[in-house]
């Protein structure tokens, strides 16, 4: 019994185990959830699980521990309630024990959340970047295919993304340039990382040609893109 509460004790994540009422009760918890949570041990043990969760997640909990009720273990994302009122974000992972209580296990994942939502607004604001350029980019899978056209694709060529999908790599090149691009996409094959400019003209959808100036890289390496 000392060995495993040392081990608790000792433990980064929130630790705490609660009896299985309608209201469950604290009745034990680590000191890491008491510095998450902002309480002493002794204020907690006076609280129920649902003093920790905000109003409008009370239905959402009331369900969960009628299903740790049940013996179906749970995990879940869930704002938890400090004692000055903030929210902290953590995971959660809980499950019934043989006496009948049950343990929670804590994580704090504010960082994590902070940087999923960093990055979801990169995300965003390069979307929007390329969304709106008025050049065209695309991205190529290792066969030289479509995968990827921004909008502007359509209003210079007339062809939609899905037009485009059923095109070959050099489909609707003009007949003197398809030797020069067949060349292009070797070198490009052939170079991973290489920027390689070329112009050559190809058909608008209505049958006339237009002359592209562009840049092509390959990025097949690269696991964040995996194109060209």
């Amino acid at each position: 019994e000392t060995y495993y509460h040392s081990v608790i004790e000792q433990a980064h994540d929130t630790i705490y185990i609660i009896d299985s009422s309608s209201k469950p009760k604290f009745i034990d918890i680590n000191q890491s959830g008491c510095k998450l949570l902002g309480y002493t041990k002794e204020e907690l043990l006076q609280l129920t699980i649902f003093d920790i969760n905000f109003e409008n997640d009370l239905a959402d909990s009331s369900s969960t521990i009628e299903q740790l009720r049940a013996g179906k273990p749970i995990r879940k994302e869930r704002k938890l309630k400090r004692k000055d009122g903030s929210p902290v974000e953590t995971e959660l992972s809980a499950k019934k024990m043989e006496d009948g209580n049950i343990m929670v296990v804590a994580r704090d994942i504010s960082e994590r959340k902070k940087a999923e939502e960093k990055l979801a607004e990169n995300e965003k604001r390069f979307r929007a970047l390329v969304e709106n350029n008025y050049d065209i980019l695309s991205l190529l899978d290792e066969s030289f295919k479509v995968i990827y056209r921004s909008p502007s694709a359509t209003r210079i060529m007339g062809f939609t993304f899905e037009d485009m999908k059923t095109l070959e790599a050099i489909d609707n090149i003009h007949p003197e340039d398809k030797e020069y691009a067949t060349t292009i996409m070797r070198e490009a094959l052939a170079n991973p990382g290489k920027q390689i400019h070329a112009t050559f003209r190809r058909q608008h959808k209505d049958g006339h040609y237009i002359r592209l100036e562009g840049v092509i890289t390959n990025l097949l390496h690269d696991d964040q893109i995996k194109a060209f």
